[in-house]
């Protein structure tokens, strides 16, 4: 089965990062440790996780939004390293 691609903007990535923390922390020895996962989302930002909704990569809980499973994987693609919950 082949995969569909998925065209990301630079600032969906940033708001990923940001929500799983990877704006301030960066993985060691090719480990990520998740110190969280949401983001807390309002005006205009709204529409940026809705699109990440629709593509699978976030999905909204409890009036936040946050990475879902095929997100993180994504992540761990775009910075080479293993993310630990």
């Amino acid at each position: 089965m082949e995969q569909e691609e998925i065209i990301l903007s630079e600032r969906e990535i940033d708001y990923m990062y940001h929500a799983v923390g990877l704006d301030h922390n960066r993985p060691k020895r090719g480990v990520y440790r998740l110190p969280r996962n949401y983001y807390d989302a309002g005006g205009n930002d709204v529409l940026v996780w809705n699109n990440l909704v629709a593509k699978g990569l976030a999905r909204y809980v409890e009036g936040v939004y946050m990475v879902s499973e095929t997100g993180l994987k994504l992540i761990e693609k775009l910075i080479l390293a293993k993310i630990k919950i």
